[in-house]
């Protein structure tokens, strides 16, 4: 299952990484069960031991928390 709600949006955040990192980006996501939701991506390439890797967190825009 495709994790982006959006055809073809996959190819364009891959492209905005490789110029640097993603902050508070909304995107448009799937959940495992299909249903979609708007989530706010955040994405930061780094080197593993001389492998390129990513970390990245989706908030899930949907959610709100009151303190």
């Amino acid at each position: 299952m495709d994790l982006w709600a959006v055809p073809g949006i996959g190819p364009k955040v891959l492209q905005q990484l490789q110029t640097g990192n993603i902050h508070n980006l909304e995107i448009p996501f799937r959940r495992k069960n299909g249903e979609t939701f708007s989530g706010l991506m955040s994405a930061q390439p780094f080197d593993q031991s001389s492998t390129p890797a990513v970390l990245v967190i989706v908030r899930d825009m949907g959610v709100s928390v009151f303190l």
